[in-house]
């Protein structure tokens, strides 16, 4: 066995914990060099990603560290770290929303405005821009209100991707996945579940019909998670994903 990336791995942890990210990242890729599974350098490089907000770089880095490997000691952290990088993915998303709507609304404010000046001696022209101005006002209210639920519920994410599921499957040890990563996971990093780390095989993946937990999601006679799923992307368009490679 190859000693050196050990040696990188193992410098890595102390440049980290000096908070020198710049040499951590260095021996972090070094060792990845040599050996492109190793769990620490993977999860140490994706937390410098992290802090240095470079969130899909990050998410990458922690999702071979946590799914490509059948024994992780430390895989609450990797998940957790994981959560952290969408999730602060997500808030950079939505906070560049917000200002787009702000900017939006601010430059159509100034065109009912500059029409109101043009024709104020028009009733019907001023009537119109009232109208207008009050419609505005109505779709701002509603897109905030909107905005207040675009957070995807946990209880609808995957375990793999922690995004969106589009066909939830159930596994023996209970666990909820999407069947695109779980088939993906399986196929092409081994027969294990990704978070027991138990052996699992394709054929014992079945279709979760079940629903608990959504009486904060507001919806009425939906009977399957399969129809809250549904639900949430009529809502929240936004949403809507193609899973990417785990390479």
């Amino acid at each position: 066995m190859n000693p050196l990336p050990k040696y990188y791995q193992n410098r890595a942890m102390c440049y980290y914990q000096l908070n020198n990210l710049k040499m951590t990242e260095e021996d972090c890729k070094r060792a990845l060099e040599l050996s492109p599974n190793e769990v620490k350098p993977l999860y140490f490089l994706g937390s410098v990603f992290l802090k240095g907000k470079k969130y899909n770089e990050a998410i990458s880095c922690l999702s071979k560290a946590l799914y490509h490997n059948s024994v992780i000691t430390n895989a609450a952290d990797i998940e957790n770290a994981l959560k952290r990088a969408r999730h602060q993915k997500y808030e950079e998303e939505e906070s560049k929303r917000v200002i787009q709507d702000v900017e939006f609304h601010t430059y159509l404010e100034s065109l009912i405005e500059r029409d109101r000046q043009e024709n104020g001696e028009n009733p019907e022209a001023l009537q119109r821009a009232d109208m207008a101005k009050k419609r505005l006002t109505e779709i701002s209210t509603l897109n905030q209100e909107k905005r207040l639920n675009r957070e995807v519920p946990e209880m609808l994410c995957g375990k793999i991707t922690l995004e969106l599921m589009k066909e939830p499957v159930i596994v023996p040890s209970g666990i909820t996945y999407d069947r695109e990563e779980i088939v993906q996971h399986l196929r092409r990093i081994g027969h294990f579940d990704p978070v027991t780390r138990k052996p699992l095989t394709e054929n014992e993946i079945i279709p979760n019909y079940a629903l608990k937990e959504v009486k904060f999601l507001n919806v009425k006679n939906l009977n399957t998670i399969f129809q809250v799923i549904e639900k949430f992307l009529d809502d929240n368009p936004w949403a809507k994903y193609e899973p990417g490679s785990m390479d």
